[in-house]
């Protein structure tokens, strides 16, 4: 199949690390093919700038909707190519719950899940946090070429709340992907990204929360358009 012809849904692991609590990776989680494609079409719309602390942590990063907490299609479909959208239904499809239920080592029954697509530029960072408890498990897919982790940016597996204690460190490479599952115990956080940084950190999120929950990023305002409702978050045009 060429890449501009569909896209190799997400892999998962099949099986998740125990220590410091349940995560994985996967250097080659999207054929390589599809991974260069979704690297070459990669959204330059839409996005939210998010500077903030929620008390627990730091964050600051650009943000868009790719779909919405519960929604049934992707959004802002008028700036994103084709092969976008295929992702969206992709990860939207049974196959893929399945694929993450049998990753997880239980069912996703009445879960709801949410896409975004992120942009990390010179000093984004994410501090260490466990992630909010409406949220069961997240898979962050990874999209640049090359990646030198003296650039900071990439996903540091926690043993605690500092920052320095780290029990492992996932580059953000094309095509790899990581999976958390939210516990009590689930630090994680993403170093600052350095100005010598060899272009913006790319990534997309898929998260899984429990039913009857709400985004923490998106509100679908009557008509169908999407707002961010994070507080002093602006839109960017890039």
């Amino acid at each position: 199949m060429a890449p501009g012809d569909g896209v190799t849904r997400a892999r998962l692991p099949e099986v998740l690390n125990e220590e410091p609590y349940q995560w994985g990776y996967l250097r080659q989680a999207i054929e390589p093919d599809h991974a260069a494609e979704l690297r070459r079409t990669f959204p330059d719309d839409g996005f939210w700038d998010l500077r903030k602390h929620d008390g627990e942590k730091y964050m600051r990063f650009l943000v868009r909707p790719l779909v919405p907490l519960g929604a049934a299609r992707p959004v802002l479909t008028e700036s994103l190519d084709p092969v976008w959208e295929r992702l969206a239904s992709e990860l939207l499809g049974p196959a893929y719950r399945q694929d993450c239920e049998r990753a997880l080592g239980f069912g996703l029954d009445g879960a709801e899940l949410e896409v975004s697509v992120w942009r990390w530029g010179p000093d984004a960072e994410l501090g260490p946090h466990l992630d909010i408890p409406r949220k069961i498990a997240s898979q962050v897919l990874y999209f640049n070429d090359t990646w030198d982790p003296a650039w900071g940016g990439c996903l540091r597996i926690l043993r605690s709340n500092d920052e320095e204690d780290v029990f492992a460190e996932l580059p953000p490479a094309l095509g790899s992907a990581s999976l958390i599952v939210r516990s009590e115990s689930s630090w994680h956080s993403v170093p600052r990204v350095r100005r010598e940084a060899a272009g913006e950190r790319l990534s997309v999120v898929a998260t899984w929360q429990h039913p009857g929950t709400e985004s923490p990023f998106w509100t679908i305002e009557d008509g169908g358009s999407v707002r961010c409702h994070v507080p002093r978050s602006r839109p960017v045009n890039r």
